[in-house]
């Protein structure tokens, strides 16, 4: 998740779904890819501003899901690596995602 509006879109989406799974807890995985090579600049540069981003974005995916009162049917996971390869390899791990 970006904090675009299409993203925002995809939790929404995402909320839905979660609807539909109640009964399974987490329900839904909020997954954040943090690119590698962002990754090596944020921490030659300090991580603060990095953490604080990571944030951010994770902050825009929860409201939906908090206003849904799906609290306790989501789990947060940070990756890092090339995001379109992490992505893959999480869903092909099994897990139920919603990129952020």
């Amino acid at each position: 998740m970006d904090s675009s509006r299409y993203s925002l879109a995809a939790v929404r989406q995402a909320d839905a779904l979660a609807q539909a799974i109640k009964a399974q807890k987490p329900g839904l995985t909020l997954l954040h890819g943090i690119d590698e090579a962002i990754l090596g600049l944020s921490i030659s540069q300090g991580t603060e501003v990095l953490v604080a981003q990571v944030e951010a974005v994770l902050a825009s995916a929860r409201f939906p899901l908090k206003e849904a009162v799906l609290d306790g049917l989501w789990e947060e996971k940070l990756v890092t690596g090339k995001p379109a390869r992490v992505i893959r390899e999480e869903a092909e791990a099994g897990l139920t995602l919603h990129m952020v």
